[in-house]
């Protein structure tokens, strides 16, 4: 007789369109299919959603292909639209079993503040010819439970081992070349607390990080989210703060955004020798079109205006307000005049 809670499959249906909001157990109705035997859950693919903190559960897509939710847009996008059955298996039931993948090397996660040609870096990535993911979101509310728990003083609950099992299922479906590590882009949000990530990987991790001048992004970050200039300033800052984190508990690879706007050689090269992959003998026609189309946030999608107050307020608060010590002590006195130096 088992003394674990049972595994349940359910029948599920969306709430409303698809959003840009972290995947959550709330984003669709469930109406209970099925109480699965021992191990029965594990006699269909399944790919990771999210977690339900508050039941202790990993919530999984069981009737998405796995290949294809790896190459869409946005992983959490494309499970919440196209999820019709999903299976809920407790925590114990999931550590009780182990690892499961291949031997492969650990994961690279990619950290950026945001629109700053993060979607565009994971297409390149598996135009490269390794396994590429973007924004599977379980890693995000990682990210925000440990944030949780470390303002509050609380003990934190087994995220470490619990993310390196939804790592382990995410990656297991897809083939990953021997040797070459996959990819994992992921929300800004992961700025927020870089370690309760990192803490997952055994040995020293890999990451890349990218950034952009802040006069760009923070007026791309107006027009596409209508945030201010001061929280944009909040938000850069948090991001900056953890690249020196990742620059001392990782390998870092830092990457500048104006130069992922054209077909880069010497970019790519980096970027593939990074990675343990061979760089392409011709241009990649990724760089071509727009890595985020069809999608709420592509090019051709409906902005909010750019004001005249805005427009101005962005270089004086870059100006006034910067985070001078933080850039010098990162070595990117190039940031500081908020835009990239006249040709």
């Amino acid at each position: 007789m088992t003394s674990h809670r049972p595994c349940l499959q359910w029948d599920v249906v969306p709430y409303g369109d698809v959003k840009l909001g972290i995947a959550a157990p709330e984003d669709h109705h469930r109406m209970l299919a099925g109480v699965l035997g021992d191990g029965a859950w594990r006699t269909q693919p399944l790919v990771p959603y999210c977690q339900d903190f508050a039941n202790a559960q990993l919530l999984y897509a069981s009737d998405v292909d796995p290949l294809t939710a790896a190459q869409a847009t946005f992983h959490h996008g494309h499970l919440r639209q196209h999820m019709r059955r999903m299976v809920s298996v407790p925590w114990e039931v999931r550590l009780a079993e182990g690892l499961r993948g291949a031997a492969q090397p650990a994961p690279v996660f990619v950290f950026s503040p945001g629109r700053c040609g993060s979607t565009l870096l994971s297409k390149v990535v598996g135009a490269l010819g390794a396994v590429s993911l973007s924004e599977p979101d379980f890693y995000t509310q990682v990210v925000r439970q440990a944030l949780r728990y470390r303002i509050n003083g609380m003990n934190p609950q087994p995220a470490s081992a619990l993310l390196r099992c939804l790592t382990d299922d995410l990656l297991a479906p897809l083939q990953q070349r021997p040797g070459v590590p996959a990819v994992i882009k992921l929300r800004a949000d992961a700025n927020g607390y870089p370690h309760a990530l990192l803490s997952s990987i055994a040995g020293r991790p890999r990451t890349l990080f990218i950034i952009r001048h802040f006069h760009s992004w923070a007026t791309s970050m107006w027009t596409a989210f209508h945030q201010p200039p001061e929280r944009c300033l909040t938000f850069y800052t948090a991001a900056l703060a953890s690249y020196r984190y990742l620059r001392q508990h990782s390998d870092c690879l830092l990457l500048q955004y104006e130069d992922l706007t054209a077909d880069n050689h010497a970019l790519v090269s980096r970027l593939a020798g990074f990675l343990s992959l061979t760089p392409p003998a011709a241009p990649l026609a990724t760089f071509a079109v727009d890595a985020q189309a069809g999608t709420r946030v592509a090019r051709d999608a409906r902005k909010h205006v750019l004001t005249d107050e805005v427009r101005i307020q962005i270089p004086l608060l870059w100006r006034t307000a910067q985070p001078s010590a933080l850039i010098d002590e990162l070595g990117l006195a190039h940031l500081k005049r908020g835009q990239p130096s006249p040709a």
